[in-house]
């Protein structure tokens, strides 16, 4: 199982002055688009399921396990590869259903919002730091580590 360690917070001139001092070599910005589906009525965002088309090419499915957990700090991803096949669509409509508790087709989502950033990566060991420009919102930084639970 892998698992992924993040924290995203607001790019100020102090943590660009830290990431300043660690000489970090950032690739050329490329553009990033997510659109998050929902119904009409945005439920699914309000029990804290997301479900986002990245950059046309991947569907991804995030939930957090314990729908009392509003900081979403502890969650599960699932992803597709986009267009969906039709064994990965009854797939991912049937844990919509079990997360959900109802039927699901593919047909009653629609787009929610979409979010464009333009990021950046730089690599320092197993931690990859992303500066991202999110259009409307300003910009942040991620860093983020992955690893196998195996190896901890």
């Amino acid at each position: 199982m892998e698992l992924e360690f993040e924290m995203k917070a607001p790019l100020d001139e102090g943590v660009r002055r830290r990431l300043d001092e660690f000489a970090l070599v950032f690739n050329s910005p490329s553009i990033q688009e997510d659109v998050y589906y929902d119904l009409s009525d945005g439920s699914l965002y309000r029990i804290g399921i997301f479900l986002r088309l990245r950059n046309h090419s991947r569907m991804e499915l995030k939930y957090t396990p314990d729908p009392k957990d509003i900081s979403h700090s502890h969650s599960v991803e699932h992803g597709y590869p986009w267009p969906l096949s039709r064994p990965s669509e009854q797939q991912l409509m049937s844990l919509l259903g079990q997360l959900t508790q109802q039927d699901w087709d593919l047909a009653s989502l629609q787009p929610f919002i979409t979010v464009r950033k333009e990021r950046s990566i730089a690599h320092w060991g197993s931690v990859a730091i992303a500066l991202d420009h999110v259009e409307g919102l300003g910009d942040f930084v991620e860093i983020e580590v992955n690893d196998s639970a195996d190896a901890l």
